[in-house]
Order: C-alpha cells, then structure tokens, then sequence
C-alpha cells in the first residue's frame, strides 16, 4: 500500500506544480522523497534540498553502488524540477577502496574444475562410422556378393563430464556410448542384420589449435535374431574386445586433420590386434541456402583385415538453431566392413541420412 500511495503524492506534485510553487519551501525535497519512498523504499533514502535551486542531496545509510546511484539520477531528472542530484556519502573512493569480496565458489566450478562443460574440446569425428551420434540413414550395400538396401540407426553421444586447465590448455573427462544397428529393408520384417554396442571413456585436452584424445573402450557386436531365423548364416563371429586408442588433431581455419593409433588390449576372437586411423575434415559456413558445408574423410587400417584401407567419406548440410544441429549427409564406404559380424566381409555402399546434435 505505501508503494501505490508514494507515487499518487509524487504524481499529484508533479501535476499541480507551477513555477511558483517550485520555488516554496520544502516542497522539491517532499517531491524527491515521494519518488524515493515509491521506487526505493527498501534502501531507506532521505532527501534534502540543497543550493542551487533544484539540487538535490541523497542521504543513505550505506555507499550506493554506482548502477544503484544512476538509476537513482535518471528517476529523479526525468521528469519536473529536480536537475541535479549528489549522494551522501558520494562513495565513488569509497567503493573503488572498499574490498571486494570474491563470490562464493559455485559448487560446480572448484578449484579450476567445472562440471559438464559445454562443449567437447576434441570435437567428434565426422566421417567415422563408428562416431557415437543420433543417426538414420538408408545405404544401398554391396557386403560380400550381396547387394541390398539397409537401414541404420544409430543412437549415442559422448558426455563431457568434468574439465580443467593443464598447463596452457584444458583436459576434460568424459563418457561414450553408443548403439549401431542396421536393418534389411528388403524383407518385409526389416529384419535385424548387426548391433554393436559402444562404451567409451575419453580423456581429451585442449591448446590452442591442438587438441587430441584418448580412450579405452568396449565393442560387443551381435548378430540379429531375424537373420538367424530366416536364413542360412555362417557360424556366428563373438566379436567383443577392448582397446585403447589415441587421436591428435591440429586445427586450421577452415580445416582439420586427425590421426592416430589404437590397440586392442583383450578380445574373445584371437583377433591381431593393431589399429590406424587418420582423416581430414573441411567447413565452409553459409555456403548454399544458408547452410554451412562440411565434408570429411576418415580412413582406418586394421591389423586384424589385413591393413586393407577401409576409406568412409561424407558430405553434409548443417542447419544450426538455438545451439542444436542437424546434419543432412550423402556418404560413401569402401573397404571391409566395421559392422561386427561382417568383420571380414568387403563392403561398399552409398547412403543419404541425418544426423542430430553433432
């Protein structure tokens, strides 16, 4: 109620007011005190004349900070006789003297560290098939001596969980999982063909246009119920190992390049156990329709398939909005397969899909 009351009495003032009644007695202070009482009361201000006429004096208990002070200033001036105000104390010297206390620490940031950061400091890789994302694509595959159209879906992210600084850069530690799956679009069951499955733990560091990755992970590979029931299928691969691996990367403008290493430290197929793997990756914002251009190449060798070059490349349309994307992507593989059960098989295919949030 004080709040409506304060600013009806600075309005009938306001209103009523002529020259000669500015010039009265008391009456620009109770003017000031009305719009003080109505938009600051809870800091407790006192005004008082002072010359020359329309000047104003603020009294407070305690130094106003400098935003404080100028919307003090603006809300006093805007409107009718007052032209001039001054603080009591002016607490300029004493606000640039008085310490600062630092804030409290935010307990998702101690000490350095910050807890889910907001982005990765190794980005993903783009053309590699085995890149935890969310994913649809259709492929028209040639695996062995078939040829057939397949559907992919793939579901996974990589996590940033904690990171900090190290040296000049930044190391972050996080999590991976994924989930690949393709299905026979040619049989009215789009029966399931392959599902591997991903567990990573990346530690990744960041400086400047450098940056590189390191992970030891987890893939099981398993073969589909659909395409056991319905056809003749060789004896069934148990694919599952796990690996560590290590990526380095040096930014350029427009440009990125990758390479590294991995090695596979226990498996349940005997399998030899040395990875490569390299690739380049090119962005060129708005470069039709608005849309920014990216296309990538990865290329990975593997002990286990002979050093065959297994080649994956893509292009794709980036639509960004609100910090979220989605890529409309054209691929194309060739080499041996990285679906589990077809490890040894040759493949070669062409697709079209969408990618979410990389």
């Amino acid at each position: 109620m004080k709040r409506p009351l304060a600013l009806l009495i600075a309005a009938l003032l306001l209103t009523g007011l002529s020259p000669a009644q500015a010039e009265e007695p008391g009456f620009m202070r109770g003017y000031a005190q009305a719009l003080l009482d109505a938009d600051h009361a809870a800091l407790g201000l006192e005004a008082r004349e002072q010359e020359p006429p329309g000047s104003i004096v603020v009294s407070s208990s305690a130094c106003l900070d400098a935003e404080q002070q100028q919307s003090i200033r603006e809300r006093l001036t805007a409107t009718g006789p007052i032209v001039g105000v001054e603080f009591d104390p002016p607490c300029d010297d004493a606000i640039a003297a008085a310490p600062v206390s630092a804030p409290a620490p935010d307990p998702a940031d101690v000490e350095g560290w910050t807890l889910l950061p907001e982005t990765d400091v190794f980005r993903p890789l783009q053309a590699d098939p085995r890149e935890p994302r969310f994913a649809l694509g259709l492929q028209y595959y040639e695996l062995g001596n078939d040829d057939f159209v397949v559907g992919e879906v793939t579901a996974g992210e990589t996590v940033s969980l904690v990171e900090g600084p190290l040296g000049e850069g930044t190391w972050q530690i996080g999590v991976q999982g994924g989930v690949f799956s393709i299905f026979d679009q040619e049989r009215e069951s789009n029966d399931l063909l392959n599902v591997d499955y991903l567990v990573a733990l990346p530690v990744s560091y960041r400086r400047n246009e450098w940056s590189a990755r390191g992970r030891i992970y987890h893939i099981s590979s398993h073969l589909g119920d659909e395409l056991i029931l319905n056809q003749n299928v060789r004896e069934r691969l148990d694919i599952s190992y796990e690996a560590v691996d290590l990526l380095v990367s040096r930014d350029f403008e427009r440009l990125r390049l990758y390479g590294g290493g991995g090695y596979i430290i226990r498996t349940t197929e005997g399998i030899d156990r040395s990875m490569l793997q390299g690739g380049t990756e090119w962005l060129k914002p708005r470069a039709i329709w608005g849309l920014d251009l990216a296309l990538g190449a990865d290329l990975k060798a593997w002990d286990a398939q002979d050093w065959t070059l297994n080649q994956s490349y893509q292009a794709a349309l980036i639509l960004t909005r609100n910090q979220q994307e989605i890529r409309f992507l054209a691929e194309y593989y060739r080499g041996d397969s990285f679906n589990g059960q077809f490890l040894f098989d040759e493949l070669e295919y062409l697709g079209l899909g969408v990618r979410f949030g990389l």
